[in-house]
C-alpha cells in the first residue's frame, strides 16, 4: 500500500512538472504570436523617377513605387482605381503611392513599407481614410530623428538607427522613413496628421492614432562606399543635404486591406474581440483573417504563422473549416 502511495504522489509530482512546462511553453508561444503580430510589411519596385508629387507640389526628382497611375492630378479616387501596382509581383491590394527625393548616385531597387501597432492597448487607434495624404520628415518640435539611417547587409545583421548616414559602411545600407501618425479625425490631407511629442502619445487637437508608417528605402552598396555628403535632390536641379530627405505616402488601398484590419466595420483597429487582452493594433484576429482569406503574396506579414507551413493547427482548422 505503501508503495502505491508512493507511485502516485511521484506520478503527481511529474504531472505537475510537465504541466509547469506546458504553461511556460504556452506563455512563451503566445508572447512570440504577441510579438509577431503587431506588424506587417510589403515590398515596392521603385517603377519611375520622375517630379510627379499630388502632395508637397514640389519640383524634384522623386522614386516611386506603388500605383503606377501617379500624376500630380491623382487623388485617392483615381488611385483607388487603378490597380496597377509596382508591389510584390503586382499584387492588387496595396495600390498607395509612395515617393521619396532621389539620393544622388544611390541605386535604390525597392523600399519597403512598414505598418506596425502600438506598443500599448489604445483603443483610439483607426483605419486610415482613403485618400489620407502623408509626409515623413524631420520635426525638429519631436524628440528624436524622424529619418534615419543603418549600416547592414541584411536585416538579421543591422548596425543600431543613427540620424546621420553610414559614411563607413562598407555593406547594404538602408534610409528609413517614420510617418506622423496623430490625425484630427476631419480632413486628409498633410495638414491634418502631425507627430506627437513621441510615437505613442498625441496631442489634444489631433486625438486619433493612425497605424505606425515606415519606409525603408533600400540601398545595395555594390562599391563599399556611401557618397559622403549624402544629397538629396532638391527643385530646379539642385543637390540639398541629406537633412532635406522626407517622404510621401498617399494612401489609397483596395478595400481588402481596409477590411482585413477593421473586423467589425466601426473604423477602428481593435484587439481581440475589443478587449485588453491584446496589445491593440493588428491583432491577431486581422491577421487571421487575413490568412484564412488568402490574403496575396502581395502582402508579406512579420508572422510565421501566414507563411506556407507555419500555421498552427488550430489555425490550419479554421482555414479547413472555412473552405470545406
Amino acid at each position: 500500500m505503501q508503495h502505491s502511495i508512493t507511485a502516485n504522489a511521484v506520478s503527481r509530482a511529474m504531472w505537475r512538472v510537465v504541466c509547469a512546462f506546458i504553461v511556460a511553453l504556452l506563455a512563451a508561444l503566445i508572447l512570440t504570436q504577441k510579438a509577431e503580430a503587431d506588424s506587417l510589411r510589403v515590398s515596392c519596385d521603385i517603377y519611375a523617377t520622375n517630379e510627379f508629387d499630388p502632395i508637397g507640389h514640389a519640383h524634384h526628382q522623386h522614386m516611386q513605387f506603388g500605383n503606377t497611375s501617379l500624376t500630380n492630378d491623382s487623388t485617392g479616387d483615381s488611385l483607388y482605381a487603378n490597380k496597377d501596382t509596382s508591389c510584390e509581383d503586382g499584387g492588387e491590394w496595396w495600390t498607395n503611392a509612395g515617393w521619396f527625393p532621389e539620393e544622388r548616385d544611390e541605386l535604390v531597387p525597392n523600399a519597403i513599407v512598414y505598418y506596425r501597432g502600438p506598443e500599448a492597448d489604445d483603443s483610439r487607434i483607426v483605419d486610415i481614410p482613403r485618400g489620407m495624404e502623408l509626409i515623413g520628415k524631420n520635426d525638429l518640435n519631436v524628440l528624436g530623428a524622424e529619418v534615419q539611417y543603418n549600416c547592414g547587409s541584411s536585416p538579421g545583421d543591422t548596425a543600431p538607427l543613427q540620424a546621420t548616414p553610414p559614411y563607413n559602411c562598407k555593406d547594404n545600407w538602408s534610409t528609413q522613413v517614420k510617418f506622423p501618425r496623430c490625425w484630427d479625425g476631419i480632413g486628409i490631407e498633410q495638414t491634418d496628421v502631425v507627430y506627437g511629442p513621441n510615437r505613442q502619445n498625441c496631442p489634444s487637437t489631433h486625438p486619433y492614432k493612425l497605424p505606425e508608417i515606415n519606409y525603408l528605402i533600400r540601398h545595395p552598396n555594390k562599391d563599399g562606399v556611401v557618397p559622403n555628403p549624402l544629397q538629396v535632390s532638391g527643385d530646379n536641379g539642385a543637390w540639398l543635404p541629406y537633412t532635406s530627405m522626407h517622404a510621401d505616402y498617399f494612401f489609397a488601398a483596395q478595400d481588402e486591406f481596409s477590411r482585413a484590419l477593421d473586423l467589425n466595420g466601426d473604423r477602428r483597429i481593435q484587439d481581440n474581440a475589443g478587449t485588453a487582452s491584446y496589445a491593440g493594433g493588428y491583432s491577431e484576429s486581422s491577421l487571421m483573417d487575413l490568412c484564412i482569406r488568402k490574403a496575396p503574396d502581395s502582402l508579406e506579414f512579420n508572422n510565421a504563422r501566414c507563411r506556407a507551413g507555419g500555421l498552427l493547427a488550430s489555425h490550419q482548422r479554421a482555414i479547413n473549416n472555412y473552405y470545406n
